[in-house]
């Protein structure tokens, strides 16, 4: 495999800075708000999420609010995402991306990319994203988790936040980087 290769180096996480994002207490008030913005709708799996949030609007319809919007400014996207508790990102990637890390630095349940895989890839046991794949039932059923889970979504949203602040941390993932170009790693 690449891995066995002499040249390949350890992956580097994304690097974030989560000083420059609000974190807010996730407390869902009434209905708990989901929201999958769309940007590259083939890539981040929508037909699966759109399927999954029919099943459940109709399965719990006093219970949730399903938001699925896209193409939106950045400043809008970030006031969408303020009023969200669970971020759905994407679920045809074995990682999460920049956009879980928003939906985690604001506090927020992410559901997206988290496999095994990519999890050992970066030494990681766990992390605080919900991993998803391209499978509607799948995803239906970590949505159940969640909402049957509510009393836990503020303790899972301030795990997110500590866990983006750690992990992702710019200047650590900066010096990474300079470690590995001047041959330290």
């Amino acid at each position: 495999g690449v891995r066995e290769l002499p040249n390949c180096k350890k992956t580097i996480p994304l690097p974030f800075n989560a000083a420059k994002t609000a974190y807010q207490t996730n407390r869902p008030a009434g209905r708990l708000v989901f929201y999958h913005g769309i940007l590259r709708e083939k890539d981040k799996g929508t037909a699966y999420i759109r399927e999954a949030f029919e099943i459940i609007q109709k399965k719990y319809p006093n219970d949730v609010e399903m938001i699925v919007c896209g193409s939106l400014p950045f400043q809008e996207y970030l006031e969408v995402l303020r009023k969200t508790n669970v971020l759905v990102d994407q679920c045809k990637e074995h990682c999460w991306g920049l956009n879980a890390c928003y939906g985690m630095a604001q506090g927020k349940v992410v559901l997206g990319g988290a496999s095994r895989n990519s999890l050992k890839e970066f030494g990681l046991t766990e992390s605080p994203v919900i991993h998803i794949g391209p499978n509607v039932e799948q995803i239906v059923s970590q949505i159940t988790h969640v909402i049957e889970n509510r009393k836990k979504i503020e303790e899972w949203g301030y795990a997110s936040r500590q866990f983006v602040e750690a992990f992702h941390n710019h200047v650590k993932i900066a010096q990474q980087y300079v470690d590995v170009w001047s041959g330290k790693i």
